[in-house]
């Protein structure tokens, strides 16, 4: 049985491609990601 953390860390490597290349963004509630992905595009799309 997988523990956590290494459900965690298997998950991240999945993931980040190229590594440690996720952004985490805090916004409101109502925000929507058609609102978030055009700033974002410039840097690519997975």
């Amino acid at each position: 049985m997988s523990t956590w953390n290494q459900v965690v860390r298997n998950d991240e490597r999945k993931e980040d491609k190229p590594p440690h290349s996720r952004i985490f963004v805090v916004c409101g509630k109502q925000t929507k990601e058609e609102d978030l992905r055009p700033p974002f595009e410039q840097f690519g799309t997975n």
